[in-house]
């Protein structure tokens, strides 16, 4: 018998397969990188074709762990690294393992990351083959300046004729990644590269502000960020252009028009159950979190699932609220008071009787119509909102 099958069956878990849900979001961590941006601090590797094998030979196991507790699947997304660099064999490879390991009755969205520099005809053929309905671009801009700061392979010319041969695919949406932020930002480079964003009339837009990560080359060096004061008007323009073309804000840092939200994240942000897959993969299941091995090496070794080794722990009734509160401020209608008070039995007042006071009269947030929300000033200093409940 399989240690896998034996997890399912003997395993520290196996007496809360009752309580799963029917259906659960699903990411798949891609590590692979041809080249390591000096700002990401996420978990990668150098891609081989030898490794791309294992890779996917391991994935499939770890996935066929969860084929007999005949979950749902509802969203799946394909993030790194760089998941464009997959060969188109090992693409189709991994959702047939999906769609034969998950009940995809209920699969409404399917996402792949995908860098300008590896998006060819080969590559987009493979991903509508596999039922991919979101490509998610890593353009971060359309300036070749801000490109080379931030060390981006590509060039505003790969970018372009990326841009021109996914038209040449219209069932797929898209989604552009834009990043703002980096020492010497401008309001007119920002501007630049909204109007050029604009004659492609991607569906949905992501702008990220540059953040200096632990163990990252950036922190390594002290990378110089742009001023508080001039990324907040980046931000502000940011805003003013994407939903005076018809983008909703609905969430921090995302923009969509009318119904091409990111389902995905919304899941997320709404503390829905997922599973990740995948080297340094993160879950959150039966109001626990665990994580994947972060090395390449031992996932490929063993890439069975922590949740078939390692009996949950469920977050403590307080670390719940704090990280439910976080989550559901993300998205900028809010949640409700009511809700809140369903789930956990005492209203927010009560839990944050002095942040919310404070933070009301600061500014930062509002009550509205029994809903708690950012105001726009809150929504640029999100972070600071989040740390206060954190710290409380």
């Amino acid at each position: 018998m399989s240690r896998l099958v034996r997890g399912m069956i003997e395993g520290p878990n196996s007496r809360l397969l009752s309580q799963l849900p029917s259906s659960i979001c699903l990411y798949i961590h891609v590590p692979f990188c041809s080249h390591f941006c000096p700002y990401c601090a996420f978990s990668k590797a150098t891609w081989r074709e030898d490794l791309e094998l294992a890779y996917v030979t391991a994935l499939c196991e770890e996935l066929s762990g969860f084929e007999r507790l005949g979950l749902g699947v509802k969203t799946v997304f394909f993030g790194g690294g760089t998941p464009s660099m997959l060969s188109p064999a090992s693409i189709l490879a991994i959702m047939g393992q999906v769609r034969r390991c998950f009940d995809d009755s209920e699969l409404t969205e399917i996402t792949f990351e995908a860098n300008p520099e590896s998006v060819s005809r080969p590559f987009l053929d493979a991903v509508s083959e596999a039922g991919v309905h979101r490509l998610s671009l890593g353009v971060q801009s359309f300036v070749p300046e801000e490109l080379s700061v931030l060390g981006r392979v590509h060039s505003v010319d790969t970018v372009l004729e990326a841009l021109a041969l996914l038209g040449q695919y219209p069932a797929l949406a898209i989604n552009i990644d834009l990043m703002f932020g980096i020492q010497g930002a401008s309001i007119k480079a920002i501007q630049y590269s909204l109007d050029q964003l604009a004659s492609y009339d991607p569906g949905h837009v992501s702008v990220y502000g540059l953040s200096i990560e632990p163990n990252t080359v950036f922190a390594q060096r002290s990378e110089p960020v742009a001023s508080e004061q001039v990324s907040f008007e980046i931000y502000e323009r940011v805003i003013q252009v994407l939903t005076g073309a018809g983008y909703r804000h609905y969430e921090v840092s995302a923009f969509a028009k009318p119904g091409q939200e990111c389902r995905h994240n919304l899941a997320y942000w709404h503390f829905d159950s997922f599973l990740g897959v995948g080297p340094s993969a993160d879950s959150f299941l039966l109001g626990a979190r665990f994580s994947q091995c972060s090395s390449l090496k031992t996932y490929l070794k063993d890439p069975t699932s922590p949740f078939f080794l390692t009996p949950l722990t469920p977050l403590s009734d307080t670390h719940y609220r704090t990280e439910y509160l976080l989550a559901n401020l993300r998205v900028l209608e809010g949640f409700s008071l009511d809700q809140y008070q369903h789930r956990f039995g005492h209203s927010l007042q009560d839990d944050y009787p002095h942040v919310s006071d404070r933070l009301v009269l600061e500014g930062l947030i509002e009550y509205d119509s029994r809903r708690l929300r950012f105001t726009k000033k809150g929504i640029y200093l999100h972070n600071e909102v989040l740390m206060a409940f954190i710290e409380a």
